[in-house]
């Protein structure tokens, strides 16, 4: 018997009508294209020296104008960067911008009738609000699940699982029953640019994990590139950007010529011979600046009375190593130089 193949699309919300372009599909000079999520045309520019809160007040006027403004909050979002713009501060204080989403929030969220609960919120138990009941049997507000989960995509994972601790006397134990990504935006209450952003998110923190495969800065189309080159080219729109500053690269050229990208390398060099010395956990003269010895990401001790222990900040790395002597764990428990608080012989100044 043959199957429909059910993707995300079956429990979007319905499609809107889709708008004419204010700007005839192209992007005004000195200005910044917005588009919204499933259109392909570019819904309205923006100059580069408004402010974020002026170009929210601009696009909701537009939205009113096109007989779609109701009241929702709205948000912007670099989908190359997987950022939102802060609306206190300037479009210009983002440099390199070219390419806006528009991510209209739902009125409310109301939790779903079918799936309340009288059960308490796992991630705020002294909360008043009505609860959503998961497929692990725990419950969530929708306000929070929605806080919880981007909170865990925003900071790079893919999955979500439930943070429930079922016994108290065990509490490194949590439930960790894998929430599905449907679930989670029907009980969450997701409106559809709300779903685009989580997916675009994931999508993303894939990426990250995945060897030379690339993002092209111009179309949003991913690159995999296995003769580990520094310069592509997008098979798809035929740009050439840096596959390490994202910046565009001239025709014909093999080398990044942005300037950004050459000083980086002797910058990270010069910080780590000139670093200032310190004293942690009770072991002296120990640099305050280190290189992950697995990807040489760059990563500053600055907390006091803070354990030795670190784990690289990189998503594709991950590395778990010690700050003093630059020992990486293998095993899964047990580390090469003791415990966190434990001292260990410092390993001298890096060279990278």
């Amino acid at each position: 018997m043959n199957r429909k193949r059910r993707n995300y699309n079956d429990f979007l919300e319905p499609k809107k009508k889709l708008f004419k372009s204010s700007t005839g599909g192209k992007v005004l000079p000195n200005c910044i294209g917005v588009w919204r999520f499933g259109e392909g045309d570019v819904f309205t520019s923006v100059p580069k020296t408004w402010s974020v809160a002026q170009c929210i007040s601009s696009l909701r006027k537009k939205l009113k104008e096109d007989g779609d403004d109701t009241g929702q909050d709205l948000d912007l979002w670099v989908k190359n960067r997987c950022i939102i713009l802060d609306k206190k501060k300037l479009l210009s204080d983002y440099p390199g911008l070219a390419k806006l989403y528009l991510i209209r929030r739902p009125e409310s969220r109301d939790a779903p009738h079918r799936y309340r609960t009288s059960k308490r919120d796992v991630t705020d138990p002294y909360s008043d609000d009505t609860c959503v009941i998961m497929t692990c049997s725990h419950a969530i507000s929708p306000d929070n699940l929605y806080a919880y989960a981007w909170n865990k995509i925003n900071n790079g994972a893919i999955d979500v699982t439930c943070p429930a601790i079922p016994d108290v006397s065990r509490p490194s134990e949590q439930c960790a029953h894998l929430w599905n990504f449907k679930d989670i935006s029907i009980r969450a209450c997701l409106s559809n640019d709300e779903i685009n952003l989580f997916l675009s998110k994931m999508f993303s923190n894939w990426l990250e994990k995945q060897k030379n495969v690339y993002l092209c800065p111009n179309c949003d189309e991913a690159q995999q590139d296995t003769c580990d080159r520094s310069v592509i080219k997008c098979r798809y729109c035929k740009h050439s950007f840096c596959v390490k500053c994202q910046g565009p690269v001239g025709f014909a050229q093999n080398i990044c010529t942005n300037s950004e990208c050459q000083q980086s390398l002797p910058n990270v060099r010069n910080l780590l011979r000139n670093c200032s010395m310190r004293t942690l956990v009770d072991v002296p003269n120990c640099p305050s600046v280190r290189a992950c010895p697995v990807c040489s990401c760059v990563i500053e001790f600055d907390e006091e009375d803070s354990c030795k222990h670190m784990s690289c900040p990189r998503n594709t790395c991950q590395a778990k190593f010690c700050f003093i002597c630059l020992k990486v764990k293998t095993d899964t428990y047990y580390w090469p130089c003791g415990g966190a608080y434990e001292q260990c012989d410092p390993a001298k100044r890096q060279i990278v």
